[in-house]
C-alpha cells in the first residue's frame, strides 16, 4: 500500500503554514523575552515574569511542529506520518501552554487576593 502524498497546491499551503508558524513563534518569543526583561527592571512586578514565561512556553509550543510540517513538503512517502507527528507535538505543546497559562492566572489571583487583604 502506497503512502498518501499531498498535491503541489497542498504542499504550497504547508510551506506557507510552516513559515507563518515560525514567524509567529519568533514574535511571541520576543514578546516573552521583552516581558521578562521588563520584569528584571522592576522585580516586584511578579506578574510580568509569569506572563513572560507563559509567552515563551507558547512560542515553543508553536515552534515544535514546524519541522514536521516542513518535512511534509520535503520528503516523499511520509506525509501523513509527519502530519500526525506535528499534531502530536501541538497536542503536547498546548497542554504545556495551558499549564503555563493556568500558573500565570494563579499569580494574578494571588496578587488580587493580597491586594484585597491589604485593603481590609
Amino acid at each position: 500500500m502506497a503512502e498518501y502524498e499531498f498535491t503541489e497546491e497542498q504542499n504550497r499551503i504547508f510551506t506557507a503554514l510552516s513559515k507563518w508558524m515560525l514567524l509567529l513563534a519568533i514574535v511571541v518569543f520576543l514578546g516573552g523575552v521583552a516581558t521578562v526583561v521588563q520584569w528584571l527592571l522592576d522585580p516586584p512586578a511578579i506578574l510580568l515574569l509569569a506572563n513572560g514565561l507563559m509567552y515563551i512556553v507558547l512560542a515553543v509550543t508553536i515552534y515544535l511542529p514546524v519541522d514536521n510540517i516542513k518535512r511534509i513538503v520535503e520528503t516523499e512517502g511520509s506525509d501523513i506520518k509527519e502530519l500526525m507527528i506535528a499534531f502530536n507535538e501541538l497536542d503536547k505543546g498546548w497542554l504545556l501552554a495551558n499549564i503555563a497559562m493556568a500558573l500565570s492566572r494563579l499569580v494574578i489571583l494571588l496578587i488580587l487576593v493580597a491586594a484585597i487583604l491589604s485593603v481590609l
